[in-house]
């Protein structure tokens, strides 16, 4: 296993997102761990093989390649060990306990302990490589650490949901474009669709079918959502969320915030707490 320790200090009186590590991982067949779990927040995704852990209460679980594990609770399972005679390989984050990781990991994954079958393993697996190399740097990027944080529980919760909506293959891939384009001002009706391969027309008959909406609503509900939830960052600086987000000046995000919300990003911010 090879891990990156955060070399920032945990700080139990800060209501910030803390990382104490994370690490990639290469379990042969046959290997049998020890105890383990319950004293960080733990984000694993298999990328081969199986693996299987097995909890005090005589119930196990099994883990399998393409599979995210969210788990925030505090129980420790007895021991884990790799099935089958392919090796198991994994990426892990791992998060101290506070009550703003709470918060915020429960709004995507409501259960404490939740494993889903990812679509697109490769997105997340880039967001979770992306939390490694920062953490292996001398001195980590708090804010970024934070966001792709968010955008790791954000996407696989997205997949997560397209799984049990069934929707349609395109439209699926429409929903996935546009939430790994976000950030793109240029994203537009046009865009998707040509990515998509299908008409423009075609494209907004799925959204009003199956999500009861315009494509623009939809891209500037979900840009809202996000952004909302990247408030909630308190060190990420407005202009970095707004281009996160695919405005191009905070200006124009504050008109268009203030629209939907009443109140200014600042303002909505100094809520939050």
């Amino acid at each position: 296993e090879e891990y990156h320790l955060n070399p920032h200090k945990f700080d139990p009186s800060s209501d910030r997102l803390q990382f104490y590590s994370a690490f990639k991982s290469v379990w042969d067949p046959g290997f049998v761990s020890g105890r383990g779990g319950g004293d960080y927040a733990l984000y694993i995704l298999v990328l081969d093989g199986s693996i299987c852990a097995f909890q005090k209460d005589q119930s196990k679980s099994l883990l399998s390649a393409g599979q995210f594990h969210a788990c925030r609770s505090r129980n420790k399972y007895l021991k884990c060990i790799t099935v089958g005679d392919k090796s198991c390989h994994r990426l892990g984050i791992m998060l101290h306990f506070n009550l703003f990781h709470e918060l915020l990991a429960s709004h995507f994954f409501p259960d404490e302990d939740q494993c889903i079958q990812l679509k697109n393993v490769d997105t997340v697996k880039k967001i979770m490589l992306d939390i490694y190399e920062e953490l292996g740097k001398d001195q980590p990027d708090d804010p970024r650490l934070s966001g792709l944080f968010l955008q790791m529980l954000q996407e696989a919760a997205d997949q997560n949901l397209h799984q049990e909506n069934n929707y349609p293959a395109v439209l699926d891939q429409a929903l996935r474009y546009i939430a790994n384009n976000l950030s793109d001002p240029a994203l537009s009706r046009n865009t998707i669709a040509e990515h998509c391969g299908i008409s423009i027309r075609t494209l907004g008959r799925l959204f009003q079918q199956h999500l009861q909406c315009p494509v623009a609503q939809y891209i500037i509900h979900t840009r809202m959502e996000k952004i909302t939830n990247l408030l909630s960052l308190q060190q990420m600086p407005i202009k970095e969320i707004a281009n996160c987000c695919g405005f191009r000046s905070t200006s124009f995000l504050t008109r268009q915030f203030r629209q939907i919300y009443g109140k200014s990003p600042k303002e909505f911010r100094r809520n939050i707490h």
